[in-house]
């Protein structure tokens, strides 16, 4: 793993862990950063991933909402971290190196686990399988993130913007963990359609909608009136935890 995540808060222990972990709770427990996240969500879910919901109802066509979900979460991760927007989530969904190099990542990582460490070492050495795959995942992820907070760099007057490794952590946490949960959400509701009704009645009632009216933008004060719906949501977890 320190091939890609480095000495992020996924690999390390002791002092250096808990200094990753009061650093990331300082940063998520701050007002702005709380009101800089419902907004930023809000922004990717209206300009990226409803149009490509209607579009492909008017259209009549499949969706991978596996595929679509990341998309939203890396989107919204990455325009929240190093405030860049990589528009993963346009209605021909194209393809992006390094938003598909998070997954080509974690695959050879869980390939390391379950293969002998002589067997991956020798992959790695001849370049080839998922160990090839995991040297292009990294390039692409080096030939992303470095522009981006060299960008930032700039913006704020050459100001050190330091440990790239802080940023792939968070941005790996951001993305996966969240995308498998809104997929079994969804799933979950297709295969109960009742539960999804009672979750649209909730929202209608609580955030004062009329019947045919669109979701407007609500804050996480209107989201904590959400009761049923967040009971779905941890029934969710429940039953397909992110992380185990």
């Amino acid at each position: 793993m320190f091939d890609i995540l480095g000495n992020g808060i996924f690999n390390v222990d002791h002092e250096l862990w808990e200094f990753h972990r009061k650093t990331t709770l300082s940063i998520m427990s701050h007002a702005k950063f709380q009101t800089l996240l419902e907004r930023n969500m809000w922004y990717t879910f209206e300009k990226g991933l409803q149009p490509i919901f209607y579009a492909f109802a008017e259209q009549g066509k499949t969706l991978d909402l596996q595929d679509v979900f990341q998309r939203f979460t890396f989107d919204s991760i990455t325009k929240l971290l190093l405030d860049h927007d990589p528009r993963s989530l346009s209605i021909d969904l194209p393809f992006l190196p390094y938003e598909k190099a998070f997954g080509d990542a974690l695959d050879a990582v869980l390939h390391r686990h379950i293969m002998p460490e002589s067997c991956w070492k020798l992959q790695k050495w001849l370049q080839i399988g998922k160990e090839k795959k995991l040297t292009q995942a990294w390039e692409a992820l080096d030939q992303f993130i470095y522009p981006c907070i060299l960008q930032k760099q700039e913006e704020l007057m050459n100001k050190t913007i330091k440990d790239e490794d802080t940023f792939l952590n968070l941005m790996l946490a951001g993305r996966d963990t969240t995308s498998a949960a809104l997929t079994w959400f969804f799933w979950l509701l297709a295969k109960n359609p009742s539960v999804k009704t009672k979750i649209r009645d909730e929202i209608q009632q609580q955030l004062h909608l009329k019947k045919d009216e669109n979701v407007k933008f609500f804050n996480k004060e209107e989201t904590q009136k959400l009761i049923y719906l967040h009971a779905a949501l941890c029934e969710t977890l429940r039953l397909f935890p992110s992380v185990s």
